[in-house]
């Protein structure tokens, strides 16, 4: 019982797949590998992730996308309506309209 289970967790945690299959080296699986690994471990702590300013227009759907982190919020802005989020917690606070 006890081996099934931590090599379960050896499945779940660690690179399952071949790094000839992927063109890849395996330096570069295991630094994903620690990047993803400390990413869960930042989840589990409830830290928000940091985002930078930034603008995207999709031509596909004619949309425009802007980040813009300001000094409390971070504010993420689709087509003209803007989505409000605390910058600390990353805990979503309103809704507004061409308020910047």
């Amino acid at each position: 019982m006890a081996i099934t289970s931590i090599r379960n967790l050896f499945v779940k945690y660690l690179p399952s797949f071949s790094c000839a299959a992927y063109d890849t080296s395996y330096i570069d699986t295991l630094q994903g590998e620690a990047r993803r690994l400390c990413g869960h471990f930042l989840n589990s702590l409830r830290i928000p992730g940091t985002v930078r300013d930034h603008k995207i227009a999709d031509p596909d759907n004619n949309q425009i996308i802007a980040i813009k982190v300001g000094d409390s919020f971070t504010r993420i802005s689709v087509n003209g309506s803007d989505y409000y989020f605390n910058r600390l917690t990353g805990k979503y606070e309103g809704k507004g309209t061409g308020c910047f």
